[in-house]
């Protein structure tokens, strides 16, 4: 029997955790599957655009783009009863914005233009509070959440939005950075990026995985290793729990895009 090949495309702190994953996978499928990583996150999205690759670990929004996929299970955080996340709008500890609006014209960092918490939540919130186009000022891309968190830390940014698990797991991992961190605000929650299958994959296979997923926390190993990245457990998922992102990307873009005024002909 062939080897599964999955890809992630999301952030690398948790590229252990998948690995360990699909490990436990293998054993309970007795085959092979294994996580391929190019090392270029643009070659894994081509790989999973072009249906080139069994699994994906992917964002809820760039799913909606990848039709060949469908979401099976989500990861629950620990702490949480549902399978959401959130945004946390990050800056320095002395930064003397004590609200979202106070943030207009700083230096924001985002960790990619196609990210759902980095970028697109932050604009929709803009939209909701009716700031200014211009809030944002010049975009700086720096290509992943933890380097956003280090361009904060570092003065090189003033805010980030952050997903909340990446934030969560950077604490855990250097919990001197309360100190010198902190959250602003938090939005959502969302729900929460899925593990997804190509839908060419045998009916029987999809939901032999999606059981697997969710009762890897009921043995010790598959417990441990989803406590180690935060997690308590998966339950399974569908699309329709990714809808309401479409919503939100498309509330974001016409904030960011807004329609020209038309002015009526005095003649008219």
């Amino acid at each position: 029997m062939t080897s599964l090949i999955f890809v992630s495309l999301l952030s690398p702190h948790l590229h252990g955790f998948y690995t360990g994953l699909l490990a436990q996978l293998s054993g309970t499928l007795g085959q092979r599957v294994d996580l391929l990583s190019s090392g270029d996150w643009s070659e894994d999205r081509r790989a999973v655009a072009a249906a080139e690759v069994d699994g994906a670990f992917q964002c809820g929004l760039i799913l909606q783009q990848h039709p060949a996929y469908l979401p099976v299970a989500a990861p629950v955080p620990l702490g949480q009863g549902q399978a959401v996340y959130a945004t946390h709008v990050v800056v320095r500890q002395e930064s003397t914005a004590q609200q979202f609006a106070d943030l207009g014209g700083g230096r924001w960092v985002y960790n990619d233009p196609t990210s759902f918490s980095g970028y697109v939540a932050l604009h929709a919130h803009a939209a909701r509070l009716d700031l200014p186009p211009g809030f944002f000022g010049a975009p700086h891309w720096s290509g992943s959440h933890l380097a956003s968190l280090d361009a904060v830390l570092g003065g090189e940014a003033d805010a980030a939005g952050i997903d909340s698990t990446v934030f969560s797991a950077v604490l855990r991992a250097r919990p001197v950075l309360r100190r010198s961190l902190r959250v602003l605000t938090t939005l959502g929650p969302f729900p929460i990026p899925p593990v997804t299958l190509r839908r060419t994959l045998p009916p029987a296979l999809h939901q032999q995985i999606q059981a697997a997923l969710a009762e890897l926390h009921t043995q010790p190993t598959g417990r441990a290793l989803l406590r180690e990245a935060g997690f308590s457990r998966f339950v399974p998922t569908t699309e329709a729990a990714y809808l309401p992102l479409l919503a939100e990307a498309a509330h974001a873009d016409h904030w960011r895009h807004p329609a020209p005024h038309t002015q009526r002909s005095a003649y008219v």
